[in-house]
C-alpha cells in the first residue's frame, strides 16, 4: 500500500488541568504542601505523532503513524488510530507511553510537564523500510534513539524521492543543532516558530538573551525576518514557514514572502496543538497541489478551531468543513518578490 503521507512523532496521554491561577510576572505558583482544588480536569490522546495523523486524515490524505506505542493506554491510542482510519506501521513495547500535565491559568496560557516513554526509544530496528512506501514523510520533533532514527529516515526519504516535512522543537534545536542541518537538508517544506527560528540561525534562547534576539522582535523587525528566513532556506528546504503566535506569519518560498496575521477576533481557550494543526494542515494543502496562499489560509482556520477548544484533536477540521471556515474568515496575505 503506498500512503499519501506517513507522520513520525509522539503518542501522549495529555491531562489538561483548569488551574484557575492567575499568573504573576509570567509565572505560576503554589504554595508547597497545600491542597489545591482544580476548576476542571479532562483527559486526550495527544503528541505530535497522532495529533498530525488524525489532521491529515481528516483532511482526506491516506495516513500512516510511525512511532511507538507503549503499554500504558495503549487500546485508547490503538483504537482511536482505527477510527480515524490510521495505519499504524510502528512497534508496540511494553515502556510506559509518554505523559503530559498541561497546567492552565486564569488567563489561559499553559505550562507543559512532560514525561518521555516509547517513543523516544525508536530505532531503525523498530521499522519496517518496506512498510514506508509514501508521498510524503511529516517528522514531529523527537528526541533519543528516535532524533537518530529521524536522521536516517530523512536520508531514506531524500534517496527515495519522499516529500519530508519536518516540525522541529526548541529543544530539539537545542539539544542537537548541529545534527539537524543533516535532516533539514534533505526537507521540503521546514515549519516552526519564531523562538525556534532564532535559535537554529543564531544558536540563542531568544527569551534568555532578549539582547541578541531584539533585531527580530523591533519595529524594523520584517527585513531581519527575511534575511532570516534566506539563511534558513540556503539550509536546504523549499519552503520556510515561521510562526509567531497572534503576531505576523512569515513564508517563503525562494521568490515570494508571505505575511500575516491570525484573525484577531478568534479567542484562545488552550492552545496545546495548534502548531500541530497549522503546520500539518499546510502540509496538507501543499500535498493536495494547493497554492501557498490557499493552503496559509487553511492552516489559520484549522489551527484556529483547534485553540477556541480544550484537546489537540477534537475540533480538528475536515476538507469541506476548512473550506466553509475559510469562506466565513477571510485571511489577507500579502505577497512580495525578496
Amino acid at each position: 500500500m503506498k500512503y499519501d503521507i506517513i507522520t513520525m512523532g509522539s503518542a501522549t496521554i495529555d491531562t489538561f488541568v483548569d488551574t484557575n491561577i492567575a499568573e504573576r510576572e509570567n509565572r505560576i505558583s503554589y504554595p508547597v504542601g497545600a491542597k489545591l482544588t482544580v476548576e476542571n480536569l479532562q483527559f486526550f490522546i495527544g503528541g505530535g505523532g497522532t495529533n498530525t495523523a488524525v489532521s491529515f486524515a481528516r483532511l482526506g490524505l491516506k495516513t500512516a503513524y510511525l512511532g511507538n506505542i507503549g503499554d500504558h493506554f495503549k487500546k485508547d491510542i490503538i483504537d482511536l488510530l482505527k477510527k480515524e482510519k490510521i495505519k499504524f506501521v510502528g512497534k508496540i513495547t511494553d515502556d510506559m507511553n509518554d505523559y503530559s500535565i498541561i497546567l492552565d491559568t486564569k488567563e489561559h496560557n499553559r505550562t507543559i510537564l512532560t514525561y518521555k516513554g516509547a517513543n523516544n526509544k525508536m530505532t531503525t530496528k523498530d521499522i519496517d523500510l518496506t512498510k514506508l512506501k509514501t508521498r510524503w514523510f511529516y517528522f514531529c520533533s523527537m528526541m533519543g534513539h528516535a532524533f537518530k532514527t529521524q536522521i536516517k529516515l530523512s536520508d531514506f526519504a531524500k534517496k527515495n524521492n519522499i516529500n519530508l516535512a519536518f516540525n522541529p522543537s526548541f529543544y530539539q534545536i537545542k539539544e542537537h543543532r548541529n545534527e539537524l542541518g543533516r535532516i533539514i537538508k534533505n526537507t521540503k517544506m521546514l515549519i516552526f516558530n519564531k523562538e525556534e527560528a532564532i535559535g537554529l540561525v543564531l544558536g540563542i534562547d531568544s527569551k534568555e538573551n532578549p539582547e541578541k534576539a531584539g533585531k527580530f522582535y523591533d519595529k524594523n523587525s520584517r527585513k531581519n525576518m527575511i534575511d532570516l528566513m534566506k539563511k534558513i532556506r540556503h539550509m536546504g528546504p523549499d519552503i520556510v514557514c515561521i510562526t509567531d503566535g497572534k503576531h505576523t506569519t512569515y513564508t517563503y518560498d525562494g521568490n515570494i514572502l508571505y505575511e500575516f496575521e491570525p484573525h484577531a477576533q478568534i479567542k484562545a481557550l488552550e492552545r496545546t496543538g495548534a502548531g500541530d494543526a497549522f503546520a500539518s494542515t499546510l502540509v496538507a494543502a501543499i500535498a493536495n497541489n494547493k497554492p501557498l496562499d490557499f493552503a496559509l489560509h487553511m492552516a489559520t482556520i484549522n489551527s484556529e478551531s483547534v485553540i477556541q477548544n480544550y484537546g489537540a484533536k477534537d475540533i480538528l477540521l475536515t476538507w469541506d468543513e476548512a473550506l466553509k471556515q475559510m469562506k466565513k474568515y477571510p485571511l489577507k496575505i500579502r505577497k512580495s518578490r525578496v
